[in-house]
């Protein structure tokens, strides 16, 4: 009995201790009264992510949050280590991560090289002598651009005004074609080709040139994925895809990098942007180094390699050994539990989500059922296809994708297109 309250005692005061370095380490640190998140333009998906997203950090810190409205991830990099931002997006691969340390995932930004349709450009070689968009000088699109121009042999200064915002297309018909890399939800991107007035080239080589850029990723556009009549793309299309990431100065606080990877992961931002990267796999990305707070969030067991020091004071105790063991079981014992906890709320977020688009379906199926409005009808069969592509793209466990409820649910998406289309056929007769 006296033996147990010993090493009880002992396992107390380590405990204690490992508190006191949580506390210090971490509870001492102040978020900024206002956090400053480095954006990009408006209207482009930097933006727009950026502003849906502070909305939930706003409620998660009870704090200020304010978007700097820039160029894109050049400015952002450079707002950062002129510590005139807190937080930043960045094209993955565009530039230098010198004295900067990445927080997070978030999504593929996706590759489109866009014509007109009346062009005669069949590929990006076809681009010289012709004005092609590739975005604002220091942005990561226009990077992007110019590496992929790069892997071509394509000397920029063959092209005309490259500076230019792809968007700008539907204002100046003078403008051919555009190479962007942004989130396939763009505002801007998908406002450009629901006009019917552009396709999307394939990019040649996409293997090849993955293997030279560890940024890149082959990457295939759903067919009718920005458009169902006429389809656009009109098949699926071969291209690239890069990670844009969430970034911060090496002197950011651990107290700021944990706030906003909650904002992040512990609300609903994943239902406003389906395509972001979930923390089950964002915990795995190891491209760029994380600031020491990140890894300790998706890896808690790491945290443990900092307390060896302290730990060490106590070897002088008697029965030492077996407190370090009894230790190391709480330890085990509660990472086997976190780990299945983790797993468990995985799955049931991935059922919410499939109930939640599978009720969007229901709501598409009412509409089309009382209407014979052939634009409403039209939206309809849109709104099907995206949810479709929703469900692909995210209820990404595999367990929730064995099941009926998964099977049934792609089975639906398409039973309602086909039975729209059929109703606008009889419509149009």
């Amino acid at each position: 009995m006296h033996q147990n309250i010993i090493a009880i005692s002992i396992i107390v005061a380590i405990l204690t201790m490992v508190g006191v370095f949580y506390v210090d380490d971490y509870h001492t640190e102040r978020l900024p009264d206002v956090i400053r998140i480095a954006t990009g333009k408006k209207g482009g998906f930097f933006y727009t992510f950026s502003a849906h997203y502070a909305k939930y950090l706003e409620k998660q810190t009870g704090k200020k949050v304010e978007l700097i409205e820039t160029t894109g991830t050049g400015d952002n990099a450079e707002l950062l280590l002129k510590n005139q931002a807190d937080v930043a997006l960045i094209a993955g691969g565009t530039v230098s991560m010198e004295n900067l340390y990445a927080i997070a995932p978030l999504y593929d930004g996706v590759t489109n090289v866009i014509v007109r349709n009346d062009s005669k450009i069949e590929s990006i070689k076809d681009m010289v002598g012709h004005k092609i968009a590739i975005g604002p000088a220091n942005s990561g699109i226009h990077i992007n651009a110019l590496t992929i121009l790069k892997s071509f042999d394509v000397d920029p200064s063959t092209l005309l005004e490259t500076n230019r915002y792809f968007s700008d297309m539907l204002k100046d018909k003078t403008i051919e074609g555009a190479i962007v890399t942004t989130s396939i939800f763009s505002p801007d991107l998908r406002k450009v080709l629901a006009t019917g007035d552009f396709k999307i080239l394939p990019i040649e080589k996409v293997y090849a040139i993955a293997l030279d850029n560890p940024f890149y990723e082959p990457y295939t556009i759903p067919q009718d994925l920005y458009k169902t009549a006429p389809a656009v793309p009109d098949k699926p299309i071969l291209t690239l895809s890069s990670i844009t990431f969430m970034a911060c100065s090496k002197d950011a606080s651990n107290v700021l990098v944990l706030s906003l990877m909650d904002a992040l992961y512990k609300n609903y931002l994943q239902w406003d942007f389906p395509n972001l990267i979930p923390y089950s796999k964002a915990k795995n990305w190891s491209l760029i180094p994380l600031h020491p707070a990140a890894r300790s969030y998706y890896n808690p067991i790491d945290k443990l390699d900092s307390l060896t020091t302290n730990v060490k004071a106590f070897l002088a105790f008697k029965d030492m050994a077996v407190a370090l063991a009894a230790v190391l079981y709480i330890i085990y014992a509660r990472w086997t539990s976190f780990k299945k906890n983790v797993h468990e709320k995985d799955l049931e977020g991935q059922r919410e989500l499939l109930n939640q688009y599978l009720n969007e379906l229901t709501k598409v199926e009412r509409i089309y059922l009382k209407t014979k409005d052939k634009e409403l009808l039209q939206k309809s069969i849109d709104d099907a296809f995206e949810l479709k592509l929703k469900i692909v793209e995210h209820v990404t466990n595999e367990e929730i994708r064995a099941t009926p409820l998964f099977i049934t649910a792609l089975y639906q998406c398409h039973n309602v297109i086909q039975e729209i289309r059929l109703k606008l056929e009889k419509l149009q007769i």
